[in-house]
């Protein structure tokens, strides 16, 4: 028993050494905590230790690891949830911004008057012609189909 744990007793030193160098427990008094702590350093310690096997020439610092591991883990997560729309808009930029999807082109809709209505109407609309950016309400604007636009534009 004691020529085992004298082989294994520089593995443990390894271990304490690169979990002295960065360590993912916090001070806490609590035993679930520290067990929480250890079975998050060692998977980061193992994961590291395979990938400097696989890679020998990357040389990258415990805490660079750990940093990307984690972004690489919840990569997946963030990006099922960057199509929901009820979470705050500062959070769903942010999501596109960590997941590297370009953010959406919109003009900036501003809603104008109807160019055709009265002002006692005064019907507000978001709608406007392409062309001209004349706003007209659902009642005075007419639906084209986009072939037969083609069609009207080569005609011209």
């Amino acid at each position: 028993m004691v020529t085992e744990y004298n082989k294994t007793k520089e593995d443990v030193d390894v271990v304490d050494k690169l979990v002295s160098s960065y360590d993912c427990a916090r001070n806490t008094r609590r035993w679930p905590m520290v067990i929480f702590s250890t079975m998050l350093n060692v998977p980061g310690i193992n994961t590291q230790v395979i990938f400097t096997s696989n890679n020998p020439e990357t040389k990258i610092l415990r805490k660079n690891f750990l940093r990307e591991l984690a972004g690489n883990l919840i990569k997946p997560y963030l990006q099922r949830r960057v199509p929901l729309t009820n979470i705050p808009c500062c959070l769903h930029i942010r999501l596109k911004e960590v997941c590297g999807i370009e953010k959406d082109i919109q003009e900036n809709v501003v809603p104008g008057r109807c160019s055709y209505c009265g002002w006692k109407e005064n019907r507000k609309t978001r709608f406007s012609y392409f062309q001209c950016n004349t706003y007209m309400c659902l009642e005075h604007i007419t639906a084209i189909c986009s072939t037969c636009k083609q069609n009207a534009f080569q005609n011209k």
